[in-house]
């Protein structure tokens, strides 16, 4: 189609005359002439490639399903526990979906999303102490994700979230609250756990960088 196109613009300039003014319509022709070929070439360019590399059936059925890859954006909360003389464990918590200990996350707001992220981390934890949070950077990654039986792009943005005081309870090695498994673990103990391998080094790995 584009190609027929192309031809009808050339021809069209060669043969109609758009002004009577000579100089005006020798300029209007003689641009079209050239839009209209250049058109015509770049077509010929086209489908030469696509004779020599055809778009095949897989190739179809690999852009059908980047297309509907979902995309999720999670800011992620390194959190250490202070309360230590030598703070190097991080607070993580056990999902069960995944079978996997992550970083406390959450979904990431358009508008004011550190302080979502700190009223969520005090509702959570019951935390009344004031909360500071730092931007370490951010990334992507995609992962096939195990509860929902799909491929997701995740955004993330990374946090360190200082906590001034946590109650006693939370301070322990593992705990529970809320119905919710927590475990304090140290970025080597993370590393040497085989579904933290599989599923979240990368963040494991960010956090090295950025934080520890």
């Amino acid at each position: 189609m584009e190609l027929l196109n192309g031809c009808i613009v050339a021809l069209t300039a060669i043969t109609v005359d758009y002004f009577q003014n000579f100089t005006l319509n020798i300029a209007v022709k003689t641009g079209l002439f050239i839009l209209g070929t250049a058109s015509v070439i770049m077509e010929l360019v086209t489908l030469h490639h696509n004779r020599k590399e055809p778009y095949t059936v897989s190739q179809l059925k690999q852009d059908i399903a980047s297309l509907n890859k979902v995309q999720k954006n999670y800011s992620i909360l390194a959190i250490k526990d202070s309360f230590d003389r030598h703070p190097n464990h991080f607070l993580q918590y056990y999902d069960e979906g995944w079978n996997c200990w992550f970083f406390l996350n959450y979904p990431t707001m358009t508008a004011d999303n550190e302080l979502h992220l700190s009223q969520r981390l005090q509702n959570e934890l019951g935390i009344d102490s004031k909360i500071s949070l730092q931007f370490k950077g951010c990334w992507s990654d995609e992962k096939y994700s195990t509860e929902h039986k799909e491929w997701r792009v995740y955004f993330h943005e990374l946090y360190e979230a200082q906590i001034d005081s946590f109650p006693q309870d939370e301070q322990s090695p593992e705990f529970m609250h809320g119905g919710r498994h927590y475990r304090w673990m140290t970025l080597d103990e993370m590393a040497q756990d085989p579904q933290i391998q599989a599923h979240n080094m990368d963040v494991v790995t960010r956090v090295k960088e950025h934080i520890d």
